[in-house]
Order: C-alpha cells, then sequence, then structure tokens
C-alpha cells in the first residue's frame, strides 16, 4: 500500500507539474482561473464573458467622429480586466497598437512621455483615473495638465491618437466640464457587472482550452452561476 500510494503522489505530482508547464510553454497563462485578481494583456486567452463589450468598445474607437472613450463603472466591476486583456487584445488584432497605464497622480506626465516614445500609438488608455482626482487637488497643475492634454488630442483631427479614460461613477463629475466641451467627440461608455449567460462563459471558458486538460460535469458552470448570483442578491451586492 505504501508502495502504491508514493507511486500514486509521484504520478500526482508529475501531472501537477505538468499542468503548469504546457499551457506556460504555449504562451498560456499556467493556472485557467484567475479569480479576484485583475487580467493583464498577457490573459486575453482566458478572458471569456465580456466579448459583447470588446466588441462595443472597439466599434466606438473605429468610428471617425469618436475621439474619447469614457468608460466608467463600480469598482471591482472588471473595467480593468476589459480594458487590459480584453479591449487591448482586440485593437492588437485590429492591427491598432495600444497601451494601457495606471493614472497615478500624474497621468498627464505619462501619457505625453508615451505620446513621445511610441509614435505607432492609436489608442492610449489611461485606467483607474480616480487616482487623478484621489491624490490631486481639483485646481492642481497635474488635473489642469492632463485635461488639457486629452481635450489637445481629441480636438486635433490630424492626431491619429485615440483616448480612453476609465473611472468610477463618482468621478465623472470632475471631468464633466471635459465632456461638455468635446460632446461631438466623446462617447460614455457603461460598465455594469456579468449577466447570468457571460458569467457562465467566464467560468466555463478555459475548460474549453485542451492544453489545461479539464472539464467540467454538464450544467456545472450554470449552476454555479446561479449561486454566484443568488448568494450576491442575498448580501445585496453587485
Amino acid at each position: 500500500p505504501a508502495v502504491a500510494l508514493l507511486s500514486t503522489l509521484e504520478k500526482w505530482g508529475e501531472r501537477l507539474k505538468r499542468a503548469h508547464q504546457v499551457p506556460a510553454a504555449a504562451g498560456l497563462p499556467a493556472h485557467p482561473f484567475k479569480f479576484l485578481e485583475p487580467f493583464e494583456a498577457g490573459d486575453a486567452r482566458i478572458f471569456f464573458g465580456r466579448e459583447s463589450e470588446v466588441a462595443e468598445l472597439t466599434a466606438l474607437l473605429a468610428a471617425p467622429t469618436v475621439r474619447l472613450v469614457l468608460v466608467f463603472g463600480p469598482c471591482g466591476v472588471g473595467k480593468s480586466s476589459l480594458l487590459r486583456a480584453g479591449l487591448s487584445r482586440a485593437l492588437a488584432d485590429e492591427g491598432l497598437p495600444s497601451l494601457v497605464i495606471n493614472a497615478g497622480a500624474d497621468p498627464g506626465k505619462r501619457l505625453a512621455e508615451a505620446l513621445q516614445t511610441r509614435p505607432e500609438l492609436r489608442v492610449a488608455i489611461v485606467d483607474q483615473l480616480d487616482e487623478l482626482f484621489t491624490l490631486n487637488r481639483p485646481d492642481s497643475p497635474e488635473v489642469r495638465r492632463f485635461l488639457e492634454l486629452v481635450i489637445g488630442l481629441a480636438e486635433d483631427a490630424a492626431s491619429p491618437v485615440k483616448v480612453v479614460l476609465s473611472f468610477r461613477p463618482e468621478f465623472r463629475a470632475p471631468l464633466f466640464a471635459l465632456e461638455t466641451r468635446l460632446a461631438r467627440l466623446a462617447q460614455a461608455y457603461a460598465v455594469g457587472p456579468l449577466s447570468e449567460a457571460a458569467l457562465a462563459d467566464a467560468i466555463e471558458g478555459p475548460s474549453f482550452i485542451e492544453l489545461y486538460e479539464f472539464s467540467f460535469e454538464a450544467g456545472f458552470a450554470r449552476a454555479l452561476t446561479r449561486d454566484i448570483l443568488e448568494t450576491v442578491a442575498e448580501r445585496g451586492e453587485s
């Protein structure tokens, strides 16, 4: 029995080791699920459930009259994952180089540097723009510089660069003047919670990637989805 147990443990050890090595060798993340961690650009192949939002944002940016897209949604809804693993990958597939930067205290400086060092850039995505307003006074040079830069890019018809800004709804007010001035050039896009079907796709999608070597029983993803949504509803969360 001891020998058999040892042999079984060795086989499981090899399987676990291979389970991490094979996907990585194929350019896949080692683990098929991110759980509470945000998806990054390198996770695009395991990012499921937001296909419609990715398509809608891509279409907005393809519209000749749209120069700025304002993406907003509650904290934790998945804006960063949508932009990094969804939109940026879709733009790359369309031959449109993009860059995602975290706002920080001075996104204007970061954006200006990107424009200087990345002449091929076509879409600049500024994520977590909330930080600009939480880390600075409303009348600070950092806020003024960033807004002026975004306005300049949007109003310059000769510039090939379009801009995407991502933030929580409560920080839309500080952008009111920007949104009003660029009303004919800007589009707002609200990101909501995953629908039941989309959540099921997010759970089940990675199981269809053969290199991960796992599958769910029929109906499991849907049942788990219902359990999750019922728990969220009971807690009054979104």
